[in-house]
């Protein structure tokens, strides 16, 4: 990311390439999406160069992806030689702020040698343009829990 020049283009065009239907980088592309509306709300053309503090979250988001480390998640839920489990349930977690809202969902497996939880989803979303109060954005997110448990679950 280096050598790409900081314009609304390129933000637009580095975050597109991002495949995760699973929502497992989700903390990562809803910053890109933040900065994004930031440059809409400013009227910044395609290729201007970004200035001030678009300019600093787009060196932060440069910084933080190149740090990164590969994130590995194991494919099967339950383990190979689990022993006999009891049961499934899924649990959602959701919560809002000022600029966006989200919602995850974890696997809880409760099985003879203990209960473990893990990941199986997540959405995110960001707020409206126009300025929605905290209540509202927490039903959205609520919504998006909704949805993201059904999608799940079927």
């Amino acid at each position: 990311m280096k050598e790409t020049s900081a314009t609304k283009r390129n933000a637009v065009s580095l975050a597109t390439r991002f495949f995760d239907p699973l929502g497992v980088i989700s903390p990562i592309t809803v910053r890109f999406k933040l900065l994004f509306q930031q440059m809409c709300e400013i009227k910044t053309d395609w290729d201007d160069p970004l200035t001030g503090e678009l300019l600093t979250e787009w060196e932060s988001l440069a910084s933080d992806l190149q740090q990164s480390k590969p994130i590995f998640l194991p494919r099967c839920y339950t383990g190979v030689k689990s022993p006999p489990i009891k049961f499934y349930s899924l649990q959602g977690l959701c919560n809002a702020s000022q600029r966006a809202y989200a919602a995850v969902v974890y696997l809880q497996v409760k099985s003879e040698a203990g209960i473990y939880t893990q990941f199986l989803c997540s959405k995110t979303r960001v707020a409206h343009v126009k300025k929605l109060t905290i209540p509202r954005l927490k039903l959205l997110s609520a919504l998006l829990l909704v949805r993201l448990v059904n999608t799940t679950r079927s």
